[in-house]
């Protein structure tokens, strides 16, 4: 069975199949069409020559029937002469004795027991009679036509009797009328016995009883419903049957089934032959397709098993001009490719080995159960073993040690960073790694674990965590040489607040008594000086207050929240302007921006700001003053001038 196996025969057989199939379902149908066909043909003839035989029978009845009714019309005549008509005619009077008769033996006898005697006291009608005694020794099957005779001078109460011969029907059932050979029609009674002759030899009336599905069929009922079974000779036969009415007597018409076949058998013979020859066609155009087919596909083969084993140089030329010429070049080019596929992976190769060999780090692929899969080259500058020696460690528990990572959450995660582990090398030195372990598509399982040695970044560490100690102790020391330094400048600034304030008290107290009591004894000149006395000492508490205002800054902490200029600078200018509200000063204040910052500075900043341009104006009696901002890249530039000399705004910084 192994030559199934191959390709070729597998589409030979495919397309032979596929030819030949069709022929043969569309011949059986065509055949069974016919025989069917054939088969209808059959029975409608069957059922016309039974409709036919029994519109006969019916006819010989009636004309048997008219018969005797003309003899009843003269019963008194002599029935010897009568003969002819019927079989025999018998006149039986009331208590069953035959009175007058065409059979002079029939004279005297008695026929109380006859059905027909019974029912002939009484009415008219047919009867069929099973036994009947007709005088040679024999009993045979016979029709009674039997009518009451009513009393009428001599002739006494009883009844006619004309029994008629079924030899005249049995003619009728034997005409052809175009039959087949093997055709025949007959009659069988309700008792299943034969009343005609039989077209076959050994089968009697009366002597032959047909026991047929065709039979059993017609008394129950169901005419002309086409059978197919055995007759009386146990032949298979196609039959059609008809019950007569009032006599329980069958009629049936059957033909052989083998000859009822015969015309589909050349039929059969000639679809056989036609199947035959289309079959061989199929199976020749079946063998070319299929060999113009498998060729180069054969050739592709060959050409691939050359590709297992390395051969590359198996460019394909296929001259056809359909699908398998575009699986040629689908495969020449494929060959490419993989050549190209093939340089590639080697050029990668050379770059992978040469970048493991060039990296501090070590490499290591593993399976699920920690087995060694790949090393990299250079791994003994950590580990001091060189490959083959970890290969035959085999799991890497033995190097790295238990418990690595989680393998549940690794797979959850599909990566975990940052796993730090102590080691000791081949040489008993200790190594700190920092590991990386992520789950690779090598097979199932295999994770990749990158090993980095932080030894001396550990190192490193330990010596920063020393030098942030040392470090912390000078500032704790200078923080608190600081504090001793803000304490000193808090006192100093308490010292100028007090003591250098009473003196300018002083000052100030006694120039206003001497104004107020030598008034009039000081000359413009003595006035003059004492304004300058008292104007100098107030400038000096005006500087005493910006020199403690400006120690406090220094030891405030700066509060950053989100500040409106405009209104920082409404609150800084509204003293200013009272305290100048004898000079006339034209503000000019653009709109500022939003910035973030600490209130209480930039409030500072504009008062120092607003009071120098106030200075610098005070020798004119009118001065204009204008605030504005220029907006930078990623600065704001607030700027205050004063116009002096016609300069423009912003020409001269704050």
């Amino acid at each position: 069975m192994r030559v199934f196996t191959s390709f070729r025969v597998q589409l030979i057989v495919i397309m032979i199949l596929i030819s030949v199939i069709p022929v043969a379902i569309v011949s059986v149908i065509l055949i069974r069409s016919a025989i069917r066909e054939n088969s209808r043909q059959q029975v409608k003839q069957l059922e016309s020559v039974l409709i036919l035989k029994e519109r006969l029978t019916k006819q010989w009845l009636l004309n048997q029937k008219a018969n005797f009714d003309e003899i009843v019309l003269d019963a008194t005549a002599d029935l010897t002469h009568r003969e002819n008509q019927f079989e025999e005619l018998l006149l039986v009077d009331a208590s069953g004795k035959v009175v007058s008769s065409s059979n002079p033996v029939r004279l005297g006898t008695r026929f109380t027991l006859q059905p027909s005697v019974r029912k002939g006291m009484k009415g008219n009608g047919v009867l069929l009679l099973s036994l009947f005694d007709s005088g040679d020794g024999t009993n045979r099957f016979r029709l009674c036509f039997f009518r009451q005779v009513s009393p009428s001078g001599k002739v006494p109460s009883g009844c006619l009797l004309g029994i008629a011969k079924l030899d005249a029907l049995g003619e009728i059932m034997l005409e052809r009328t175009g039959f087949a050979s093997t055709a025949e029609t007959y009659l069988v009674g309700p008792d299943h016995a034969l009343l005609t002759q039989s077209r076959f030899k050994g089968y009697s009336p009366g002597r032959t009883y047909v026991k047929t599905e065709g039979v059993l069929a017609a008394l129950q009922g169901k005419n002309n419903e086409p059978r197919y079974y055995r007759d009386y000779r146990n032949v298979p036969v196609i039959g059609v049957y008809s019950l007569l009415p009032n006599l329980g007597i069958v009629l049936l018409a059957e033909i052989d089934v083998s000859e009822a076949v015969e015309p589909n058998r050349n039929m059969v013979l000639t679809s056989v032959l036609i199947s035959s020859f289309a079959g061989l066609l199929a199976i020749a155009a079946a063998l070319f397709v299929g060999h113009g087919m498998t060729s180069p596909l054969t050739s592709l083969v060959k050409a691939t098993e050359r590709v297992a084993v390395g051969n590359l140089e198996v460019i394909q030329n296929i001259e056809r001009y359909d699908e398998i010429r575009n699986l040629g070049a689908s495969f020449n080019c494929m060959i490419v490719r993989l050549k190209d596929t093939i340089n590639r992976l080697g050029h990668s190769e050379q770059l992978n080995r040469l970048i493991l060999s060039n990296i501090s780090d070590a490499v290591f692929v593993i399976d699920e159960g920690g087995q060694l899969i790949f090393v990299c080259p250079d791994v003994d500058i950590i580990f001091g073993y060189k490959c083959q020696e970890l290969y035959k460690f085999g799991n890497i528990r033995e190097v790295l040690g238990e418990r690595l990572f989680d393998p549940n959450e690794l797979e959850s995660k599909g990566e975990i960073r940052n796993i730090e582990r102590e080691i000791t090398d081949k040489f008993g030195n200790r190594h700190f790694l920092l590991i990386t372990a992520k789950l690779v598509s090598l097979q199932a399982g295999s994770v990749l674990l990158v090993c980095r040695d932080i030894s001396e970044r550990r190192q490193a560490e330990a010596e920063i965590i020393r030098l942030n100690a040392e470090l912390e102790q000078r500032v704790i020391k200078r923080t608190a040489q600081l504090k001793a330094a803000n304490n000193e400048l808090e006192a100093f600034c308490y010292s100028v607040s007090h003591d250098l304030r009473a003196p300018l008290r002083y000052i100030d107290g006694y120039v206003e008594l001497l104004v107020s009591r030598c008034r009039d004894g000081l000359t413009d000149k003595g006035l003059h000086y004492v304004d300058t006395i008292a104007a100098s000492a107030r400038q000096m508490g005006v500087l005493i207050d910006d020199l403690l205002q400006f120690a406090r800054t220094g030891r405030t902490e700066i509060l950053w929240k989100n500040l409106d200029m405009n209104q920082v600078l409404q609150e800084a200018l509204n003293p200013l302007k009272e305290r100048n509200s004898g000079r006339t000063f034209e503000w000019v204040i653009g709109e500022l921006p939003s910035i973030r910052g600490d209130y209480a500075l930039l409030r500072q900043v504009w008062v120092n700001l607003l009071d120098n341009a106030v200075k610098y104006t005070q020798t004119r009696e009118s001065a204009r003053i204008e605030v504005g901002a220029i907006a930078g890249n990623e600065e704001i530039i607030f700027v205050v001038s004063d116009r002096v000399g016609g300069e423009p705004l912003g020409s001269r910084p704050p």
